[in-house]
């Protein structure tokens, strides 16, 4: 039978091509540094005379050349080279990563004090902090974008900043070593002991109040499972659909809007925040955890690519560099993640079937796998293949960080035969995707795989 959607066996491949490493000397590596390594110590803020990535040794730029996002580049500091930032007196291009309120600009303008404000995105922030115009978290009334944040002020979506304890802080998430009810109650704790947060909960890992996440057979809304019972209660930031599901707004689409817990409707403009937008209308006010394109059209964070990457309703940007992609509305180092193959067993029991006793082609299942990065809540599914234990992919499911993969994925496998509800065949979490296992290409992953699963295979590249 088909399988519309299903998670198929965990074991993942990790297949890099791209940059190698350089481990340099002393504790730097690509494993411990995103920046570049220089007698033994990691330089995170690049400049002419120590420019590199990803662990690999330090460079220093000749004459006539300047270091843009890692890279030494020839021509002088400008629009064309430092598109995401702004020139300093050094002729260095500082990236909004690295910028501050003592050098603060954007396209390749001259860096500007701000004085006692903060600088956001390349631009210094001149009102009070909130939802509509900081995509980060509200230390008072200052706005600190991700990069800026740390474990003592950690948070998204202009909620005020908290302090992670003994953990850390990636995207505006705690990920806590000893999660409880004081660092997770809007959340529940994995297995790995770590903190998922409501807007990065699946069906996989759903709960609330720092419970141990448990898998839905239905949808996770802010900690819940819920099947079909889409109300005000639970979906007061969302629209329910034709089969009574919430679809919160961070889903949504133009085919898929709303608010409040009314019926779901099409827009013939632009969804935003659950508002249809049937006019050009762009603005950190409605394109918080997005970028604007010269026509005002707001581009969210999981629609943009290298060539229109941004954040805070801040002009679109291009990221440059080799490898340089876009996460988060952040020009990063990113790589494609792809489901290669997955292998799943049979029931325990010879009576019961993946397809039922009814089926007219047999007791084979038809598994589809689900890729769901921890620390970001981005994720992505795969085909379904017709009839098989042993499925084969070779299909892009999503793009991330290199950072956001450091904090692990979740593989989930389901079988679907178009008839029945999906049925989940069991999980394979990977705690960390290591500079390790994107130097060696390959991992396979099967000891941590659940119930049906045997494994899964992913791949990685450029």
């Amino acid at each position: 039978m088909r399988a519309i959607l299903g998670f198929g066996s965990i074991c993942l491949t990790l297949v890099a091509a791209g940059c190698g490493s350089d481990p340099g000397t002393g504790s730097c590596s690509a494993a411990t540094c995103g920046g570049c390594c220089k007698g033994g110590q990691c330089i995170t803020t690049a400049t002419n005379a120590a420019c590199g990535l990803s662990g690999k040794s330090c460079a220093t730029c000749l004459a006539g050349t300047t270091c843009v996002n890692g890279q030494c580049k020839a021509g002088t500091c400008g629009g064309a080279t430092c598109p995401t930032g702004c020139c300093n007196q050094q002729g260095d291009c500082l990236i909004y990563s690295v910028q501050n309120s003592m050098a603060c600009g954007t396209s390749g303008a001259t860096c500007q004090s701000c004085g006692a404000l903060p600088c956001v995105s390349g631009a210094c922030q001149t009102t009070g902090c909130s939802s509509s115009n900081c995509a980060g978290c509200c230390n008072g009334q200052t706005c600190l974008p991700y990069p800026q944040q740390g474990p003592t002020t950690c948070g998204m979506n202009g909620a005020a900043c908290l302090s992670c304890g003994s953990g850390q802080c990636v995207n505006g998430q705690c990920l806590n070593p000893t999660c409880n009810t004081s660092t997770c109650s809007q959340g529940c704790c994995n297995a790995q002991g770590q903190c998922v947060l409501y807007p990065y909960q699946s069906t996989s890992a759903c709960g609330t109040g720092a419970t141990l996440c448990q898998p839905c057979s239905g949808q996770c809304v802010n900690g819940q499972c819920q099947t079909a019972t889409c109300n005000a209660t639970n979906c007061s930031q969302g629209c329910c659909n034709a089969q009574g599901l919430c679809i919160l707004w961070a889903s949504q689409s133009a085919s898929a809007c709303g608010t409040g817990a009314n019926m779901c409707q099409p827009c013939s403009g632009q969804c935003v925040n659950g508002q249809c937008q049937t006019t050009p209308a762009c603005s950190g006010a409605t394109c918080a955890q997005g970028c604007c394109t010269l026509t005002k059209q707001c581009i969210p964070w999981a629609q943009q690519t290298a060539g229109a990457c941004g954040t805070a309703g801040n002009p679109c940007q291009t990221c440059t560099g080799v490898g340089v992609g876009c996460a988060s509305g952040l020009c990063q180092n990113v790589w494609k993640v792809s489901v290669i193959s997955a292998i799943v067993k049979a029931k325990s029991t010879g009576t019961d079937t993946w397809d039922g006793s009814g089926s007219i082609s047999g007791p084979e299942p038809d598994p589809y796998v689900i890729v769901k990065v921890n620390s970001s809540g981005k994720s992505g599914q795969t085909k379904y293949i017709d009839d098989s234990y042993n499925p084969v992919y070779n299909q892009q499911v999503l793009t991330e960080s290199e950072q956001a993969l450091s904090f692990g994925v979740t593989c989930e496998v389901r079988e679907d035969d178009g008839i029945l509800p999906s049925e989940l065949m069991g999980t394979c979490p990977i705690p960390s995707v290591t500079a390790g296992m994107l130097a060696a290409g390959q991992a396979t992953l099967d000891s941590v795989c659940t119930s049906y699963v045997t494994s899964v295979t992913l791949g990685f590249s450029k």
